[in-house]
């Protein structure tokens, strides 16, 4: 599942709006929360982690979810696959 939102916290740092998702692995019971900083998520969309490498900040928004088949050139700056 998901939501899109245009309020945010008192300390946040993403880009308005937030898209944040609800990520399910096969034959894991926890669901993560993440969020989706290119494209609009759908329901039942694959999606794959990108990690912050370049100036990483160590906070959970290191990580986020992309579509699969997203470019790489379409990636924010700092973020790969891996």
């Amino acid at each position: 599942s998901f939501i899109v939102t245009e309020r945010t916290g008192a300390f946040n740092s993403l880009q308005i709006p937030i898209r944040f998702v609800n990520v399910e692995f096969e034959g894991v019971s926890t669901i993560l929360m993440s969020y989706m900083p290119v494209g609009e998520p759908s329901i039942g969309m694959r999606v794959v982690p990108i990690f912050k490498t370049h100036e990483p900040d160590y906070l959970v928004t290191d990580l986020a979810f992309v579509g699969v088949g997203t470019p790489e050139k379409d990636l924010p700056v700092g973020f790969t696959f891996g």
